[in-house]
């Protein structure tokens, strides 16, 4: 399967935002929100897609990717690159993980992504 990557749109976002995991993993369950659309839209999120242009997962890195309980317990080293994936819950355990993090490999190696 051929992935891609492409910006994040409110639209992309707002199909995130409304992805349902089942437990144990609901945790990953989020709500539409307008707090929730700027923090995909205006970050360093990007959407990954196949070849139909369905939304497939995204990525995000550096702040944006790290879990704000993190910053109490000082978790976040400065020299290194944090990365947040997700995928679409009905799209895991189809076998996209491989591709899917090649795709991020070779599009962080590419970009040379600085440590924050």
């Amino acid at each position: 399967m051929e992935l891609y990557i492409r910006n994040m749109t409110e639209s992309y976002a707002t199909e995130i935002l409304n992805w349902s995991y089942p437990p144990p993993y609901d945790f990953y369950n989020n709500e539409l929100s307008q707090e929730g659309l700027d923090e995909l839209v205006n970050n360093q999120y990007l959407a990954v897609i196949d070849q139909d242009e369905n939304l497939i997962g995204f990525y995000c890195i550096g702040q944006s990717a790290q879990v704000p309980k993190g910053n109490e317990f000082d978790v976040y080293e400065k020299r290194m690159v944090d990365i947040g994936l997700g995928v679409r819950p009905d799209s895991t355990g189809k076998g996209f993980g491989s591709e899917f993090f090649k795709l991020f490999l070779k599009e962080f190696m590419k970009r040379r992504i600085p440590p924050h």
